[in-house]
């Protein structure tokens, strides 16, 4: 009959010999690559464009929408005259920033009923980003600049969908950004 310290004798020594078969670093080891990283093109997707895509939201009553999505929420108020509260979270929760919006805007019923209905719209923003500084732990303005997009909406009894025709945005630090179904046939994405 075998022990059991015999069983945990063996068990330790094969433990060990799976292990000194990976590379350790230690102190006198400690060495940096004297070349720096090879750049990346391109810009880093937010997350919730990848993974969060399914998770948005939108309900209206009258001239007000509160939207949401799994990192923002936002309210949007106003017929002709329009003024916008963005609340914005990052991935681990924490709270990143508010974008504070005003400009004008339309709504054009293509026609429908209670039932089935179809409207158009348009709007032009002004818009402004603060938060806080991870360092220095001080309120900054992060962003600024005119946002403009095209929707259409459909709907079906109490449920609705928005399509981004169109959506334009120029702000001082994020620079020019095209989106929507409209931005590649026009290559409007491409621009620098």
């Amino acid at each position: 009959m075998i022990s059991f310290i015999k069983i945990e004798r063996q068990y330790l020594e094969d433990v060990s010999s799976i292990l000194s078969e990976y590379k350790t670093l230690t102190a006198s080891q400690c060495e940096f690559d004297k070349e720096p990283l090879p750049q990346k093109e391109g810009k880093l997707k937010l997350w919730e464009d990848d993974y969060c895509a399914i998770f948005k939201g939108k309900i209206g009553w009258g001239p007000a929408n509160i939207s949401w999505t799994c990192n923002s929420w936002g309210v949007e108020a106003g017929e002709g005259l329009l003024l916008e509260l963005e609340m914005n979270y990052a991935d681990d929760g924490s709270f990143s920033d508010f974008t504070l919006g005003g400009g004008l805007g339309t709504e054009l019923d293509l026609g429908g009923n209670k039932i089935v209905a179809l409207e158009a719209g348009a709007s032009v923003k002004e818009f402004i980003k603060v938060g806080q500084n991870k360092a220095t732990r001080k309120w900054e303005v992060k962003d600024f600049g005119v946002k403009a997009e095209v929707t259409l909406e459909g709907s079906i009894g109490p449920a609705t969908n928005e399509i981004k025709i169109l959506e334009v945005s120029s702000a001082v630090r994020a620079g020019y950004e095209a989106g929507g179904i409209l931005a590649p046939v026009l290559h409007l994405n491409k621009l620098p």
